[in-house]
């Protein structure tokens, strides 16, 4: 149906060539067999990927230069769904920051010491357990630097803090311990 209206609009208008969207040339194909006294050129553009989206008219810019295919038509994207697709990047990464008020007296070594044993009962040949508390602690992003002081990362701060509310007085951490026995730890794993 395509290739017959492209034959018939070639009888009222003369283009050097017909350029036409595919995934698998079928399109294409179906034009050519008219023997078109043009060039036919299949052009497959593949979907950018989702750290590049939305991609948008640069003159026009965020949001209005960004528009949604919907069925046969374009719409442009609401500020909404523009900042969907903006915080959907990446993994975020904000629990990684530095709390650049925090020591590392914050935090309950007790807690972090029974987390470490129970990283080395679940996984004891994995390499990086071995290392020291500083090193393991960046490592898994307990910690982190600030400048050259080591500081709790927000993650450590609401996993390991002592008092964390004293610094996020919006959050209302919850937590509860419960001792895990070890018949636990060794079915679990981490992947």
């Amino acid at each position: 149906m395509i290739a017959s209206s492209v034959a018939e609009s070639l009888k009222c208008i003369k283009p050097v060539a017909i350029i036409t969207p595919t995934r698998s040339g079928t399109t294409a194909r179906r034009i050519a067999r008219f023997r078109l006294p043009v060039w036919v050129v299949a052009v497959e553009i593949d979907e950018i990927p989702a750290s590049q989206k939305p991609c948008f008219y640069k003159n026009a810019g965020l949001p209005k230069g960004a528009y949604l295919r919907v069925g046969n038509t374009n719409r442009q994207m609401t500020e909404y769904e523009v900042f969907g697709y903006l915080s959907g990047r990446g993994q975020p990464v904000h629990d990684e920051e530095v709390v650049s008020d925090a020591t590392m007296d914050d935090l309950d070594v007790e807690w972090v010491d029974d987390y470490l044993e129970a990283l080395h009962k679940i996984r004891p040949q994995a390499k990086f357990l071995k290392d020291e508390r500083e090193e393991l602690t960046k490592r898994l992003r307990i910690v982190g630097k600030d400048e050259d002081v080591v500081r709790p990362t927000l993650a450590g701060l609401l996993k390991f803090g002592k008092s964390p509310q004293e610094f996020f007085p919006q959050r209302i951490p919850q937590r509860i311990r419960v001792p895990i026995p070890p018949t636990v730890l060794a079915i679990g794993s981490f992947r």
